[in-house]
């Protein structure tokens, strides 16, 4: 739990002192509710409902307006965005779009799953080369992956279900 909390003292820490009514809200986010203990059906949806909406401008729309709150207003590529419940936290940056949880069961072949049934030509492909726990390859080159970080059983871990835009790699 302390890892979670000095995560959520980092984000805060980064937002402005600016009275948007996000910054007040993502100051009220729970700790546990930053990267949540997601359900596998919840998982493997938020990757579908936003990451698989093509353009990142489109996926922050939809995040919004589904309640997220960006995490914090840093200036790196990558930006985080969470809501105060169970749904997976989404990061977005223009390469490319990731949900991520608290590992649980039922996860793992829920993702196998979604991906065989949604995406029927993607291939696998050699998950080390990317440093990745499983990967697959569409046919226009979008890179889909899992990863996990953090240490098993503790407040850190997390499982990140996540694809790269071809275009982005190409840069």
């Amino acid at each position: 739990m302390l890892g979670v909390m000095g995560f959520v003292v980092a984000l805060l820490t980064g937002c402005s002192e600016e009275t948007r009514p996000d910054r007040f809200e993502l100051a009220n986010v729970r700790a546990s509710n930053v990267v949540p203990k997601s359900s596998a059906t919840a998982f493997v949806g938020a990757f579908a409902r936003h990451c698989l909406k093509g353009e990142p401008a489109a996926i922050e729309a939809s995040l919004l307006s589904a309640g997220y709150v960006q995490a914090r207003g840093g200036t790196g590529p990558a930006r985080s965005f969470v809501v105060d419940d169970k749904r997976p936290l989404v990061i977005l940056s223009e390469g490319g779009c990731a949900v991520g949880a608290a590992p649980r069961t039922g996860q793992t072949p829920r993702v196998q799953s979604f991906v065989t049934q949604t995406f029927p030509g993607a291939r696998a492909v050699d998950p080390q080369a990317l440093s990745a726990e499983r990967a697959w390859q569409l046919a226009d080159g979008t890179l889909i992956l899992t990863t996990r970080s953090g240490t098993p059983g503790l407040s850190t871990a997390t499982y990140l279900l996540g694809l790269t835009y071809p275009a982005a790699r190409d840069t």
